[in-house]
């Protein structure tokens, strides 16, 4: 969809007719636009871009680079950096997490991506600022998956060293794998976490 907030994407089809009963992403009755990786315009994006990375189809350039662009437009200031509200667009409440699928972690991740593969300098500019963001909120939901902890958070300080070659990024990662680690135990059984 294009519109007032930009090059976006439904988390399902909204022609569908649903089953009786049916209740979408964020509540209510209708499907809803979201920012994330998980379930929103950071994950077509990053897939648009990886696509148009191995194509070379300049289709998939322009609608990775215009979703890239409503990315940009909807980031905020938060913990010294940047990061997205996991609300829907079409009702924003002004609800930040940071994670892989909703907030900085996965938005950041996507951008990096974009620099990369689009070359545009200012996709980095907001991936690093979502980096600082993720830092900044550090263990926050005491989990160390990918979806919403430690793996997840620092898959993007992994991108961003790749993308920099900074070696804070580096650190940063190490410094969160070291933190999910302490949700290992061993058991007679093997590790659990």
């Amino acid at each position: 969809m294009r519109d007032a907030l930009g090059c976006t994407w439904r988390a399902r089809d909204a022609t569908a007719v649903p089953p009786p009963g049916t209740r979408f992403a964020g509540g209510g009755d209708s499907p809803s636009r979201f920012l994330g990786l998980g379930i929103g315009v950071a994950g077509v994006v990053l897939f648009l871009t990886l696509l148009y990375g191995a194509t070379g189809d300049s289709r998939w350039e322009s609608l990775a680079r215009e979703g890239a662009d409503t990315l940009v437009r909807h980031a905020v200031p938060d913990h010294e950096g940047l990061n997205w509200e996991s609300e829907p667009l079409e009702a924003t409440q002004g609800r930040l997490r940071c994670q892989w699928c909703r907030g900085a972690a996965g938005v950041g991740l996507c951008l990096a991506s974009c620099s990369e593969v689009l070359g545009e300098p200012r996709y980095l500019t907001a991936a690093e600022a979502a980096g600082e963001t993720t830092y900044g909120y550090g263990d926050v939901r005491a989990n160390p998956s990918l979806c919403h902890g430690l793996g997840g958070n620092a898959a993007l300080f992994l991108a961003l060293h790749r993308a920099t070659r900074r070696t804070l990024w580096l650190e940063r990662a190490h410094a969160f794998a070291a933190r999910a680690l302490t949700y290992r135990t061993a058991t007679p059984a093997g590790d659990v976490w």
